[in-house]
């Protein structure tokens, strides 16, 4: 039954085909119609080259149907674009992407392809980010331009500052401002942990700078107000735990499987251990903030000023009535 029925399908679209050839021959759209007959043709996978699309967005993952056969344009190259309606290179696949947020073509066997659709939707940029990178050092020496690069096609492996960094010039080419903050512990100092690197992204329509650990999928927010925190009062608040997280991304957040030190050591038995209590972890290395300008980080503690501007060169001292006028 369904091979005949498959028959007289195939029938009736050839003569349709015909019919409307000799139609688009006499109008001079010959053309037109090769275009059209090859896009519908080509838009009938075959077995393992199917096109699966996936939206991401905050914690969740949306399987996306394709489009339809018209009004589409070549994807762009670029990691990120705007919504539009795109064909998905030389398959004929078309998909509208009318969300901001992160793409994923798979094609299972033989390519991945990665788009952040972005025109104003901060949020949803930053979701995007932290769906693509994963804490390691994989891609540690990687530069801008081939983290980006990589970023079309695959997952990225960084650390934190690394991440912090890439996503500010992200940010920053959209025309958002944007900033490298952090911590570090007071505590006991160790050759492996003890500080950590985020994100601070201005938000006109709050008028306040917010901070954003795309390293751990995360911002936070307090307890009551529900507002978002930037970093001096999320650091003022690890100790007693007083905040709220919210979620970025539900993506993996280490990659235990080649996060590794200069000499082959394996940080996978650390990395899973902080990542199942991040409030401790954030309750030691958030101890004291700092905000990185012009390659300095500075911070405000006066009574630990000579541990911390002996820890690094580049850690400076400043009043906080001046750090704050300064950044704030």
């Amino acid at each position: 039954m369904t091979n005949k029925f498959n028959i007289v399908i195939a029938v009736v679209t050839v003569a349709f085909l015909v019919g409307l050839a000799g139609f688009a021959y006499k109008s001079g759209n010959i053309h037109k119609l090769v275009d059209k007959v090859r896009f519908v043709i080509s838009n009938k996978p075959a077995g393992d080259g199917e096109v699966i699309v996936y939206f991401l967005k905050d914690d969740r993952v949306e399987r996306l149907e394709e489009s339809g056969i018209a009004g589409f344009s070549h994807m762009p190259t670029d990691l990120i674009v705007p919504k539009g309606s795109y064909q998905l290179g030389d398959s004929g696949f078309g998909y509208t992407l009318n969300r901001e947020g992160l793409y994923r073509f798979v094609v299972p066997n033989r390519k991945n392809i990665q788009k952040i659709v972005f025109e104003s939707d901060i949020d949803a940029l930053l979701s995007a980010i932290a769906w693509i990178v994963t804490h390691g050092n994989a891609d540690d020496k990687k530069t801008f331009d081939e983290l980006t690069e990589k970023a079309k096609t695959s997952k990225l492996f960084i650390t934190c500052g690394n991440i912090s960094e890439w996503a500010k010039i992200v940010l920053s080419e959209k025309g958002i401002k944007a900033r490298v903050v952090g911590g570090i512990t007071l505590d006991d100092w160790n050759d492996y942990d003890n500080g950590h690197r985020m994100l601070e992204v201005y938000r006109a329509e709050l008028d306040k700078w917010l901070v954003y650990d795309l390293d751990n999928n995360t911002y936070f927010i307090d307890r009551l107000s529900k507002k978002p925190l930037n970093v001096v009062e999320f650091s003022a608040r690890v100790a007693s735990r007083d905040y709220q997280v919210v979620s970025l991304s539900a993506d993996t957040r280490v990659d235990i499987s080649a996060f590794q030190a200069k000499n082959g050591y394996d940080y996978g038995f650390f990395a899973e251990a902080i990542n199942a209590d991040l409030a401790t972890w954030y309750a030691r290395v958030m101890q004291v903030p700092l905000i990185n300008d012009d390659g300095r980080y500075y911070f405000f503690d006066s009574e630990h000023r000579k541990k911390l501007e002996g820890y690094r060169p580049y850690y400076k001292y400043i009043e906080k009535a001046v750090f704050l006028k300064k950044f704030y």
